[in-house]
């Protein structure tokens, strides 16, 4: 749709159990101007048949559903990317759903900001059938006129997350600077994204309101299963994290930075040890010993 204000990309890989509660969940909303482009990453199991299916049955001009050689989720995601015709774009995850007033929430927040670059949204982290709500990831109302203003505020607050996934991102953004996910990274893609993204941001809006739906449990999701060198990553997206955040900050004294980086770096070990301890059954010993030693390494280097 050439007139969309908001472009919403589902990307899927063996999704079928799921593809069709986030599709619907974005057909069926209340109001808003948008289009819906799903990308099946060549799935293994029937994701794509039963999408194709459904388009035919629902008749539904806004939904587009195409089928790509298998990229990952970052190449799906460019591909939505290069196929998207509205103003900004909405990434959900093909096993997630959004509330009913989603899209009417963005547009309220695109008018009363007068066309912000990025709207971060709050999230709901549910069951694995969606029926009880586990968690609730609750954002302050807040304008930002760019980057440095953010990043003033992250490393005092700490409580605007940076992926991909409820966020709503102008695309002129994007074309103008180039901006796409990295195709040869398999965790942490969308952080980095956001770090490319928000560099260039002259008007970011946070708004309270949770509109994005996360399913828990799924047993074949990327965060739970182990990959090899996850130290390596976690600890790589922790200096770029830390250098896009000391670039952009504008009024953070040095004591203040300090902390927030041994804090922040203390963290990312933690989140290693428990992924080594999550999986120490799978791996094998040269696996475990690589791991562990890179942890130890890290750790004399902190504490």
């Amino acid at each position: 749709m050439d007139n969309a204000l908001i472009s919403i990309v589902i990307t899927a890989h063996n999704m079928q159990r799921y593809i069709l509660d986030s599709v619907s969940s974005v057909l069926s909303q209340k109001g808003g101007s948008f289009e819906c482009i799903v990308i099946d990453d060549e799935s293994d199991d029937d994701t794509f048949h039963v999408l194709k299916v459904f388009q035919k049955e629902v008749k539904d001009s806004r939904l587009q559903v195409i089928r790509i050689p298998h990229r990952g989720v970052s190449g799906a995601r460019n591909e939505g990317i290069r196929r998207a015709k509205g103003t900004y774009v909405l990434f959900v995850d093909g096993d997630d759903m959004l509330s009913p007033d989603a899209l009417s929430v963005c547009e309220n927040a695109i008018k009363k900001h007068e066309d912000p670059d990025v709207v971060f949204l709050g999230m709901d982290m549910m069951s694995h059938d969606m029926s009880t709500l586990l968690q609730k990831t609750v954002l302050p109302d807040i304008y930002f006129k760019d980057s440095g203003e953010l990043a003033d505020w992250y490393i005092i607050h700490k409580t605007l997350l940076l992926y991909s996934v409820f966020k709503l991102y102008k695309k002129e953004v994007m074309e103008s600077y180039a901006i796409r996910f990295d195709e040869s990274v398999s965790y942490g893609e969308d952080r980095l994204f956001n770090f490319a993204f928000l560099r260039h941001c002259k008007g970011i809006v946070s708004v309270s309101e949770c509109i994005y739906m996360h399913r828990s449990g799924r047993a074949t999701s990327l965060t739970g299963e182990f990959r090899a060198g996850r130290v390596t990553q976690l600890l790589k997206l922790h200096e770029k994290k830390i250098a896009f955040l000391f670039e952009a900050a504008k009024n953070v004294p040095e004591d203040v930075k300090k902390s927030f980086e041994e804090e922040n770096r203390r963290g990312t070990l933690m989140r290693a040890v428990e992924h080594i301890a999550r999986h120490e059954e799978e791996l094998g010993d040269s696996e475990l010993l690589s791991e562990t030693r890179m942890i130890l390494k890290e750790v004399r280097n902190t504490f």
